[in-house]
């Protein structure tokens, strides 16, 4: 089961690339900046990924993360 939960989440990711650029590249064009249309992303990126964790996350692997090497984190 857990297998075919990868697989899913790996093709709606390519299916999101696939409409993410081309939605990014007419935001970009009504804002007049590709560097600014980028800030929705951004923005909507880390927050789903909290969201994710938030539902399908082991809170445990938190207080691992003082053991990460600080460059890691640049």
């Amino acid at each position: 089961m857990q297998t075919f939960v990868y697989i899913l989440l790996a093709f709606l990711m390519g299916i999101t690339m696939s409409i993410y650029l081309p939605m990014n590249s007419s935001v970009s064009t009504y804002m007049g900046s590709s560097i600014t249309a980028s800030i929705t992303f951004f923005i909507a990126a880390p927050i789903t990924s909290i969201l994710i964790f938030l539902i399908f996350g082991n809170f445990n692997t938190l207080s691992k993360l003082k053991n990460v090497p600080a460059y890691f984190y640049i």
